[in-house]
């Protein structure tokens, strides 16, 4: 007579499955997928009430202390104005070593997204973001004043203070997946750490969180059959 599997082989056997299963429908398409590829996000947009940041013609408003990557391509920021037509921008974003720039024509319209291109720089840095409204109407830009908002870069309008963040976020001019762009996250996560968390350890941790996590999930449905014959 063939002898029936045990209960832990049976419990391994169905772990192992549902591991598989997880991976097939869920993890590798998850990594695999093409997707707007995200450098950086100083600033997230208000999740509950906006506190716009009104520019009036020949003003400017700064972030300072904004992390900029070297796959930083594109700037993104929103114009929360109901504009027509809305006025000329000019955008720079300045480091020691590092500058560079450009032009948002004027005419577009609001509120929505407006990218504009940048020459990243050849290593993570932090610098001073830059919006001139170079027009002769002001403009409102997204902004807020939230806890979750709250993080390094400091806004200034016309080198005063202003309590709200400025919604910013910086892509990669080329969409990609998360398994495609891993090496230049690691590097995004050592760029602004401590020394401890250099590029090998983060890449150690990594390993153990693929390998160690599955092997403890098996290992503790398994072992919960240790005292069935």
């Amino acid at each position: 007579m063939r002898r029936r599997p045990s209960p832990r082989v049976l419990a391994l056997s169905t772990a192992l499955f549902v591991l598989a299963l997880a991976g097939i429908a869920v993890f590798i398409p998850y990594l695999t997928r093409e997707r707007e590829a995200v450098a950086g996000v100083p600033v997230p947009p208000p999740y509950a009430v906006a506190e716009n940041i009104r520019l009036a013609p020949d003003q400017q408003v700064c972030l300072k202390g904004v992390a900029i990557d070297v796959d930083s391509e594109v700037a993104e920021f929103s114009v929360a104005s109901n504009a027509r037509s809305g006025p000329p921008l000019r955008v720079s974003a300045r480091a020691p070593g590092y500058r560079t720039g450009g032009e948002v024509a004027g005419g577009y319209t609001g509120p929505g997204a407006v990218r504009v291109p940048l020459q990243p720089p050849s290593q993570s840095l932090l610098a001073d973001f830059c919006i001139e409204n170079r027009g002769e109407r002001s403009v409102q830009l997204l902004g807020a004043h939230e806890g979750r908002t709250a993080s390094r870069p400091v806004a200034f309008v016309d080198g005063e203070g202003i309590p709200q963040d400025m919604s910013l976020r910086f892509l990669d001019k080329e969409s990609g997946s998360v398994l495609g762009r891993l090496g230049s996250l690691i590097d995004r996560m050592s760029a602004f750490h401590p020394p401890v968390l250099e590029k090998p350890v983060l890449w150690l941790l990594l390993a153990l969180l693929v390998l160690v996590l599955p092997a403890a999930a098996i290992y503790a449905v398994v072992s919960s059959f240790r005292g069935e014959a």
